[in-house]
C-alpha cells in the first residue's frame, strides 16, 4: 500500500515534475502542503489527487473561454533565468512603473 504522506522528492516524482518545479509550487501556494521546517516539506497524497482534479477543471474551463496558457504557467527558478544564470528583467514591471 502506497503511504499517505509524500515528501518534497516524492511529491514531485508522484506529479511527475522535476524537484524545482515542485518546490517552486508549493512556495507560491499553488499546491497543499505543510512545510514542518527548513528541510521537511510533506504532502497528502489525496491533496495532490484532489488539486489535480481541480487544476484539470479549471484550466479546461479557462480553454474554454479563451484565456491564454501563460496565464497559468508556473516556471522553474532555473528556468526563469538567462544563460549567464542572471535573472531576467521584468519589463511588464518597469512599464507600470513608469505609468
Amino acid at each position: 500500500m502506497a503511504p499517505e504522506t509524500l515528501n518534497l522528492t516524492e511529491a514531485a516524482r508522484y506529479l511527475k515534475l522535476g524537484y524545482e518545479a515542485m518546490q517552486a509550487l508549493f512556495e507560491q501556494g499553488l499546491v497543499p502542503g505543510v512545510s514542518l521546517n527548513q528541510k521537511h516539506t510533506l504532502f497528502l497524497r489525496s491533496d495532490l489527487d484532489a488539486w489535480i482534479h481541480e487544476t484539470a477543471r479549471r484550466q479546461a474551463e479557462e480553454r474554454r473561454h479563451g484565456v491564454l496558457p501563460a496565464d497559468r504557467a508556473v516556471a522553474s527558478p532555473r528556468a526563469r533565468r538567462t544563460r549567464r544564470g542572471m535573472p531576467k528583467p521584468d519589463l511588464d514591471a518597469n512599464e507600470r512603473r513608469l505609468l
